[in-house]
């Protein structure tokens, strides 16, 4: 019989989930100026950066991409939803038998979201460094989550392949792994920008052309060491998530897009410098691609070749 305690806590945690989530999209939605102005926040936090004057400033599309954020977050929610009237092992809630998405990443995801929430309004009354503790937590608490998945489902999947429930781990590599490493990439390079941003508003001896390059190329060795992580000590946990590398790809365009002209282009160091990152997560990304169908498919065939031998092995001598 299963626990109907647990049952019900990640029942009501579940509920708080989405309670706390609408209200942060809400909270976007007023602090970025997307909506009317009701007097919650006083300016909108899309020009932080353009007032701190920092030379590398995203376009305002880029906004956007919160948006595919947030909607990829609702999938793995619905799909939490929809397991708690699904059956599972032996008959019990698939919300629990097995546990898919624990409490500890609702608690993590909540915590996120609370924190993002604080961050917009520290930011809109200019409390710039307790924004960026707010969005280095939020960073964190996100990554702690997403590689917790990780261990959660390599602990059960052969409880999955054993009950016929092998499509359960693609929905939770796709939707939730996919998506908290979605918010977790955004995160970072937020992180990043807003750093810049404090240390440009609270120090002005280093120029805005040489804090941004610094900065940018610390988050330039972040991408360069996840990537190398992703493809060798942390491959069978990280190979099918490639939403970091499309919000890279995604922030480093909107660079671009934003910056591009004559008076960005005379100052050639960062120009070079993020063109140039950017052909790197391109060719990190097509890389990723590469390896993960090269290694997707020497599985299927080691596998193939496991149950050819053990099918020789059982069967009787054809003479």
């Amino acid at each position: 019989m299963y626990s109907r305690r647990k049952y019900g806590i990640l029942v009501a945690f579940w509920v708080i989930t989405i309670l706390i989530f609408i209200a942060t999209i809400l909270m976007n939605i007023f602090a970025r100026g997307i909506a009317p102005n009701i007097g919650l926040f006083n300016k909108s936090v899309d020009n932080l950066m353009d007032e701190a004057g920092i030379d590398m400033v995203p376009a305002s599309w880029i906004q956007w991409y919160w948006v595919v954020i947030a909607t990829w977050q609702w999938i793995w929610i619905i799909y939490f939803g929809i397991n708690i009237c699904r059956k599972g092992i032996n008959e019990e809630p698939l919300v629990i038998s097995p546990t898919l998405i624990s409490l500890t990443v609702l608690m993590l995801f909540n915590l996120t979201n609370a924190l993002n929430i604080t961050g917009l309004f520290l930011w809109d009354n200019d409390f710039g460094n307790g924004g960026l503790v707010c969005m280095s937590l939020m960073m964190l608490f996100l990554w702690v989550a997403l590689f917790s998945t990780f261990a959660n489902l390599h602990q059960n999947l052969p409880l999955l392949d054993v009950n016929d429930l092998r499509k359960e781990k693609w929905y939770i590599r796709i939707f939730l792994q996919n998506g908290l490493a979605m918010y977790a990439t955004y995160c970072t390079t937020v992180f990043f920008f807003q750093l810049d941003t404090v240390i440009k508003q609270s120090d002005n001896l280093v120029s805005y052309i040489d804090s941004t390059t610094i900065f940018f190329s610390v988050l330039i060795a972040v991408v360069v060491i996840y990537f190398i992580l992703d493809i060798t000590f942390f491959d069978r946990w990280l190979r099918y998530i490639f939403t970091p590398y499309v919000t890279v790809i995604l922030v480093f365009s909107s660079i671009i897009d934003r910056n591009w002209g004559a008076s960005w282009l005379r100052n050639y160091r960062n120009p070079a410098l993020i063109a140039s990152a950017l052909g790197v997560v391109i060719i990190f990304t097509l890389t990723k691609i590469i390896l993960t169908i090269g290694r997707r498919k020497f599985a299927k065939g080691k596998d193939k070749l496991n149950s050819d031998n053990e099918f020789l092995v059982d069967s009787p001598d054809p003479q």
